[in-house]
């Protein structure tokens, strides 16, 4: 009986301490898997996307573009940026003039070619 109070215990404080570990920090320089999540690791999403998605929405001004502090294959972002996203997503009910917001995205860079 010990013994599985001793695991449970273990098992519990591993859990915490996993999940203060994996918060979203509140200032600095964040890499993708906080962002987007890493289910190998058992990071979960703060910005529930997949990595395509995201990339897509850095090409179109959707999500900020990274910065390169470390050197050419690092990004990185801000973290105020992503909790700033995080809370207009947040706000905004789902699926809210995405499709709109896509289409005239769209026509602008077709219109900017053709000038």
């Amino acid at each position: 009986m010990q013994l599985l109070q001793e695991r449970d215990h273990a098992a519990s404080s591993r859990v915490y301490r996993q999940s203060l570990t994996h918060s979203f920090p509140l200032s600095g320089k964040v890499r993708l898997k906080l962002i987007i999540g890493d289910p190998n690791r058992g990071i979960p999403p703060f910005i529930n996307v997949s990595r395509s998605t995201w990339w897509a929405g850095c090409a179109t001004g959707r999500f900020p573009k990274p910065s390169y502090p470390y050197g050419p294959h690092l990004p990185m972002w801000d973290a105020e940026e992503i909790r700033a996203i995080a809370g207009k997503r947040d706000s905004q009910p789902d699926g809210a003039n995405n499709g709109r917001r896509l289409v005239k995205a769209r026509a602008a860079r077709r219109k900017e070619a053709g000038k």
